[in-house]
């Protein structure tokens, strides 16, 4: 539709994910807003390097049902979770677009 990624992952962003027709509502109140096209700001702190949360700190159960409700496994709301600092929304958006980008879960031996 002519909308850069970086203005639609806002868009979603900012909807939650919660429908097309709320993203492109979005879109269209923000479409002259100076920093639309740029980065948000959540999620490029989460795909730059050393962001996330200790492997070690535990993330809550709530959080992780709320992501495999979505159809996540639940690697994967864990994995987007410490990414995201424990944000469900940033960590959704996240998946969304990158769950393909999850590594796989170690195997213990």
């Amino acid at each position: 539709m002519g909308f850069t990624e970086n203005a639609a992952q806002k868009a979603a962003f900012a909807t939650k994910n919660a429908s097309f027709e709320q993203a492109m509502e979005w879109l269209m109140q923000h479409m002259d807003d100076p920093d639309i096209n740029e980065p948000h700001p959540s999620l490029q702190q989460m795909n730059s390097s050393g962001g996330g949360t200790a492997d070690n700190q535990p993330i809550p159960s709530a959080e992780i049902e709320q992501l495999t409700g979505l159809g996540f496994s639940d690697h994967q709301a864990q994995f987007a979770l410490r990414r995201s600092r424990g944000d469900v929304s940033v960590a959704a958006d996240w998946l969304f677009n990158h769950a393909d980008e999850v590594p796989p879960p170690e195997t213990q031996g």
